[in-house]
């Protein structure tokens, strides 16, 4: 089959190395790089190069089996990978003492870290033992729901708990507190430390995570066409099937048998909205909404504690109705350079590289336009892809998004059915 794909981030790149060996792909890119959110920045230092991810980083070593999986598939492995204790420190606004730091006991005394837990680390750890509970079927209820449960309090919740929570997609704190709780703190609860004074080991990829879409974006070759953003798909079949016609802006028009929209929920509502049939489903992926962020790679310590002893991994800054965070590499044995969320923050001085994103701000609401969205077939020959579809918004959610498009058109590939194998094995071992 002649199978379009559009939109080369990690869902979309994987989409088309799950197709390429069986089927005449076609990777339709808007912009000049392939990655989507991936965006490594390679920075010269005294020790040599550093790769420094501006936008997706981490991964779950429990918990991202997929990603392992397609990982191992195209040669990555575990020594090109690096443990990093994802510590986390929440300052409030004019205040320089920081209202939490939560411990690294195996660390700390060798780094000069000073936790700061008291009440406050109590009442995340209700809220998240409340959070952990099983709830009745078909019941999702929100961080504020549970905050209340849990007996945070008004003050812990405002200060720490919501603009943590928020400074993950970039938003208000009244959004946060929208979210599904389970969604919202997925990151915390999928992977806990071994002990409460321990911090939580996540993994960096040490050439970035462009080293996995690198990878990909080789192995398509010339099937991969960069700088061509499509301007709309339409269904030429009954009920919006095949065959489907790509248009690009630059006013090329291609027939295909399949198509595959991998670009974030707005770009896909674009794309559909031309056809009558396919619509439907734009409408649907408009109302999912997203925050614009703006972040930064820079050298200036500013967003950082007041004292060094209370630095940690993650830097939470609560100002404003908004928590925004600021990433020291410094904790994953790179030098002391940052990775900060400016949207609503002045810039800081020494800045290497800045970078836009539009993040999914996961509520309620939108939850639920996720659910009918899931449910909607509009075309037997279009399928989607991206993270905003699977659970959380993460780079697990982009291969495993992946996964099921490929598997809909063609779920006795041979680059399927190894995926599929792969990911049971990482999943059992």
């Amino acid at each position: 089959m002649r199978i379009a794909v559009i939109g080369a981030g990690t869902a979309g790149l994987t989409t088309a190395w799950l197709l390429t060996p069986d089927h005449d792909v076609t990777v339709h890119e808007g912009a000049r790089h392939p990655g989507g959110a991936v965006r490594t920045h390679t920075l010269d230092t005294q020790r040599g190069p550093v790769a420094l991810d501006l936008g997706a980083q981490h991964l779950s070593p429990g918990e991202f089996t997929a990603h392992r999986a397609l990982r191992r598939l195209l040669g990555v492995g575990e020594d090109d990978e690096t443990t990093v204790p994802l510590t986390l420190t929440v300052t409030a606004a004019g205040t320089e003492t920081p209202l939490l730091v939560t411990p690294d006991a195996a660390r700390d005394a060798d780094a000069g870290r000073t936790p700061v837990t008291g009440p406050a680390w109590e009442r995340i750890a209700a809220f998240l033992a409340e959070t952990a509970r099983p709830e009745p079927v078909g019941t999702r209820a929100t961080v504020a729901e549970t905050a209340e449960t849990a007996k945070v309090g008004d003050e812990t919740l405002d200060k720490v708990l919501l603009p943590w929570l928020a400074s993950y997609s970039g938003c208000r704190l009244k959004d946060a507190a929208a979210m599904p709780a389970r969604y919202a703190a997925a990151w915390a609860l999928r992977t806990p430390p071994d002990r409460p004074e321990d911090a939580a080991l996540w993994t960096n990829l040490t050439g970035g995570l462009a080293t996995l879409t690198g990878r990909l974006a080789h192995a398509l070759g010339d099937r991969l066409r960069l700088s061509d953003p499509v301007a709309a798909v339409s269904a030429q079949g009954p009920g919006g099937s095949a065959p489907l016609t790509v248009r690009t802006t630059a006013g090329g028009e291609y027939a295909y048998d399949r198509v595959v929209v991998a670009t974030p929920a707005a770009e896909a509502a674009r794309i559909l909205a031309a056809d009558p049939v396919l619509a439907e489903r734009a409408v649907l992926l408009g109302r999912l909404p997203y925050e614009p962020v703006t972040v930064a790679l820079h050298r200036d310590p500013r967003f950082m504690p007041a004292e060094r002893r209370h630095w940690s991994a993650v830097n939470i800054h609560a100002h404003d109705e908004r928590g925004e965070a600021t990433f020291w590499f410094g904790a994953a044995g790179a030098p002391d350079v940052f990775k900060s969320w400016i949207t609503h923050r002045d810039q800081p001085d020494d800045v290497i590289r800045t970078e836009r994103f539009d993040h999914l701000v996961l509520t309620a609401e939108a939850d639920a336009v996720r659910r009918t969205l899931h449910g909607l077939r509009l075309s037997p020959h279009l399928q989607l892809a991206g993270s905003y579809l699977h659970d959380i918004d993460s780079q697990e959610s982009a291969v495993r998004s992946a996964l099921h498009a490929a598997q809909e058109i063609d779920v006795s590939g041979s680059r399927v059915a190894r995926l599929r194998a792969a990911v049971r094995t990482e999943t059992t071992s």
